[in-house]
């Protein structure tokens, strides 16, 4: 039984067998949790209206609609999930714009003050999918954002079989992969709005 299925446009995967058929959540279907990365991504899809190749439309019929708030703090607050993410991460201070092992990403993140707020932490696995964008690309998220990497970022996802593993998100291929936790990848901050 595998742990998560990934599946990306070249329809590779991690875990055993292929994506359900019909159900798809923007490269990620995860048994981790036992259910589909929610995205919030999922609309009505209108005559004619369209999609691109491999994001929540070409699966489930729908649209995708991102929505955010831009709080004019350098923070924008994602509608859907209530979650509030730096607009540009490089703009946090010194090191944001640098890769990182994942125990420095995480103390990072969780010794933040920015915009007012203290709360700050590194997204686990669903958060940080939810913000991936396929009609944006390289990187494959929403133009609302700056300075997002089309590489790796680390989730707060640990590996269930090995805790020296974690869970990497890459929105410049629209990949999902585990890394080793001395590996440096990109870090982006999440708090609940």
């Amino acid at each position: 039984m595998p742990r998560y299925t990934i599946t990306t446009p070249d329809e590779q995967k991690l875990g055993n067998g292929p994506a359900p058929e019909g159900v798809h959540s923007y490269g990620v279907i995860s048994t981790l949790t036992g259910e589909v990365c929610p995205t919030g991504q999922y609309t009505a899809n209108p005559a004619g209206a369209p999609f691109h190749d491999y994001d929540d439309a070409y699966y489930a019929g729908a649209s995708p609609t991102l929505n955010y708030t831009d709080n004019g703090d350098g923070t924008l607050t994602d509608n859907n999930t209530g979650l509030m993410w730096p607009a540009d991460p490089f703009d946090l201070g010194t090191g944001w714009d640098a890769q990182c092992s994942w125990e420095v990403g995480l103390h990072r993140c969780n010794a933040l003050t920015y915009a007012g707020h203290t709360d700050w932490r590194m997204p686990n696995f669903k958060e940080l999918v939810s913000i991936m964008d396929e009609s944006h690309t390289y990187p494959n998220v929403s133009g609302d954002f700056t300075n997002v990497q089309d590489d790796a970022y680390w989730t707060s996802t640990t590996d269930p079989n090995g805790t020296g593993d974690a869970l990497t998100v890459d929105f410049g291929d629209n990949w999902t992969d585990m890394d080793d936790k001395t590996d440096a990848n990109w870090v982006i901050p999440v708090r609940t709005a």
